[in-house]
């Protein structure tokens, strides 16, 4: 969960500055560390299916900025509105 609340704050940042793996790591090592200290079978298998989750959300988006790099947007002109209710 903090994981996910210090990815959120910085989001807009990762643009903007090179916020990367070992900056976040850093911002969540002591919550790692009490999570470790006390962590259950239940804590590891959360801990196992977010990071499935976001194998498969890399593996998705992946493939979405790979399909669009071959997808042109065709650009508006005056004659795509030409037909369009109330011309």
């Amino acid at each position: 969960m903090r994981l996910d609340q210090v990815l959120s704050k910085s989001c807009n940042e990762f643009h903007e500055r090179d916020i990367d793996a070992p900056q976040v790591m850093h911002e969540v090592f002591d919550d790692l560390r009490k999570l470790l200290a006390k962590a259950s079978s239940e804590d590891w298998k959360e801990i196992y299916i977010e990071r499935d989750k976001a194998d498969i959300k890399t593996h998705v988006l992946n493939q979405a900025m790979e399909l669009g790099t071959h997808h042109v947007q065709p650009m508006p002109t005056s004659s795509t509105f030409a037909n369009q209710v109330g011309d």
